[in-house]
């Protein structure tokens, strides 16, 4: 190889590198200061646009920085600005490709559930700004919202050489980094559940496309280094003690399993490999539950079992008292959205309720259930949004399940199918559409169904389009 060749081969690596460097120095530098990370975060991204940085890993940096965003711990702020930094230096660099391109979004049920997304969300921002509602929280609505827009970035990593394993990089790297860092809160400095960044939706998400993947791969050397790359997803997924991630994982893995076992030609071969899959997630489970009884010292089964089981019950014990407030929250929210059900109360909105416990009259800018927040603060137009995004690409999904000419598409779509319904579910219990920790992946994954209406006027869903 000649030294201009070398060098060639090397210059991608570096500006990956730097760019890790910048990203994590933002960061670091965040944490200490402040605020101040937004500009430095600023100046770090035009810096690697400078240097030619690729559209591909700057959104994967961007879904970095979106896994450690905090919601609690007074840095919710700062850190959707680094994430809004990186996310709209992406979305620059995307729109220059689609325009080099000659590529368009074709108007289909997709797009327009997209587009009606926003518009409700830009409705809700303009009642905010009348009712005069806490700028700060309206900002934020904003920001979870306008996530999903990294949705129009993944039709361009279709369109590159290997894209395909470049999907399953990226989801692995963001997922195990994730994982990694919410198990090591909980086994080695906490030693006790931990929410928040700890412990996200990504993994569970991650997890869901290489389970599917491992299913529909025609190939042993597919099929068995992506069910071990799950293992560690599951393990945080099994070790969060988050019941609505338990539940939303469960019925989203039984929705790729049907499609999988629907669409296979040998039914019978699919069902023995089901069994085979039941048996490994469960030795995962053991070894989860086995390695983390031996770190914390504590019968990690048994509060499995009775965290499951507190889920559907309001009995006194520490596992239920959110089980109370939840209730105590849905109700106010129900009274309010009865007085105003069309209009709602605007980006910003914030819900009164009396704790049950203390007496004193909280103040929530969310609610613990997606569907209600939604109406709360977007009225019936912001519930049917969020109704028709599921239905329009989990549908897109399962589509693509069933029609995708090759095993790669089948597996996406099956994914695609598994995540909504994992977030739908989710939704029941949580704010879910409002994390940017659950909103950029789930874009990026959802993205991968959207078609593109090339120059002469074809529109198309590909993988890998350089290669074949």
């Amino acid at each position: 190889m000649s030294g201009d060749a070398a060098g060639a081969a090397r210059a991608p690596r570096a500006r990956v590198a730097i760019l890790v460097a910048g990203e994590a120095t933002a960061l670091a530098v965040g944490w200490l200061v402040g605020w101040v990370a937004a500009l430095l975060g600023a100046a770090v991204v035009l810096v690697l646009w400078r240097f030619g940085s690729n559209l591909r890993w700057m959104q994967v940096a961007c879904m970095l920085a979106g896994a450690f965003t905090l919601y609690t711990q007074g840095h919710l702020t700062r850190d959707l600005s680094v994430v809004c930094a990186f996310g709209a230096l992406a979305g620059i660099l995307g729109i220059r490709e689609y325009r080099q391109r000659g590529w368009t979004l074709p108007r289909n049920a997709l797009t327009t559930a997209l587009g009606l997304w926003f518009l409700v969300t830009f409705w809700g921002m303009a009642v905010g700004l009348v009712r005069g509602n806490n700028l700060k929280y309206a900002g934020i609505d904003l920001a979870d919202a306008l996530a999903l827009s990294a949705a129009i970035l993944a039709p361009l990593w279709r369109a590159r050489p290997r894209a395909f394993q470049g999907v399953i990089a990226a989801v692995v790297g963001v997922s195990w980094v994730s994982s990694l860092f919410g198990l090591g809160a909980l086994l080695f400095v906490f030693h006790q559940r931990v929410g928040d960044a700890w412990f996200s939706p990504i993994p569970p998400m991650a997890a869901l496309v290489l389970l599917s993947v491992a299913l529909h791969a025609p190939e042993a050397r597919t099929r068995w280094p992506c069910a071990a790359l799950s293992v560690v997803p599951l393990a945080n997924l099994l070790l969060s003690f988050t019941r609505a991630y338990w539940m939303g994982f469960l019925a989203a893995l039984g929705g790729v399993v049907a499609l999988f076992v629907w669409t296979s030609a040998r039914r019978g071969r699919a069902l023995v490999q089901m069994v085979w899959g039941t048996l490994v997630f469960a030795l995962v489970a053991v070894a989860a539950l086995g390695t983390s009884q031996f770190l914390l010292g504590a019968d990690v089964g048994w509060s499995v079992g009775q965290r499951f089981e507190s889920s559907f019950t309001t009995q006194a014990s520490g596992n239920t008292i959110s089980n109370v407030l939840r209730l105590t929250e849905w109700a106010a929210a129900l009274d309010m959205i009865r007085r105003n059900p069309v209009v709602g109360y605007g980006a910003g909105g914030a819900l009164l309720s009396e704790d049950p416990f203390i007496g004193f009259r909280r103040e929530h800018p969310y609610i613990h259930e997606m569907y209600l927040f939604q109406t709360f603060k977007y009225g019936i137009p912001g519930l049917l949004a969020l109704l028709f995004l599921f239905a329009a690409f989990g549908w897109a999904g399962v589509r693509e399940a069933i029609r995708g000419p090759t095993w790669e598409r089948r597996a996406m779509g099956a994914a695609a199918v598994g995540i909504t319904v994992l977030i739908a579910v989710i939704s029941l219990f949580d704010f879910a559409m409002t994390h940017v920790t659950a909103a950029l992946p789930l874009a990026f994954l959802w993205g991968l169904m959207l078609p593109v209406t090339h120059p002469d006027g074809s529109t198309r869903l590909e993988w890998n389009e350089a290669d074949r």
